[in-house]
């Protein structure tokens, strides 16, 4: 797998925007917090040598459970999630809604980061995933 091309502190910021553009509220980032997530979804890669899936479900874990936002927590993460998953060339259109909001939903409440990844990988494996 190349170096996959990771989220910015403003593309994070951003996705959280357009987040709550869909479905309400309001809030801002804890910058130390956000910066955080966006680090250890980096450290899957450097020092465990995660794969695209793994990534994917670090920042939607570390987002959702790291309370960076004030509002729309876990919106951010499963946005973040899958635009990374699309900027390293994984489609994330097979990927069935209610697979997304059981993973998502679930996170801290019996999904753990690792099953995430599991449900990413089973969705949307295939000649497009590395």
């Amino acid at each position: 797998m190349n170096e996959p091309i990771f989220l910015s502190y403003t593309s994070g910021c951003a996705l959280h925007q357009s987040g709550l553009a869909l479905h309400g509220g309001s809030g801002t980032p804890d910058s130390g917090r956000l910066d955080s997530a966006l680090h250890q979804a980096k450290n899957e890669y450097f020092y465990r040598g995660a794969d695209h899936f793994e990534i994917a479900a670090a920042y939607a874990y570390n987002v959702s459970q790291g309370h960076v936002f004030t509002h729309g927590n876990k919106t951010a993460g499963a946005l973040m999630a899958l635009t990374y998953l699309e900027l390293n060339g994984v489609t994330t259109g097979n990927l069935p809604a209610d697979a997304l909001y059981h993973g998502i939903s679930g996170l801290g409440n019996g999904v753990s980061k690792a099953e995430l990844a599991r449900i990413f990988r089973h969705h949307l494996s295939g000649k497009n995933a590395s």
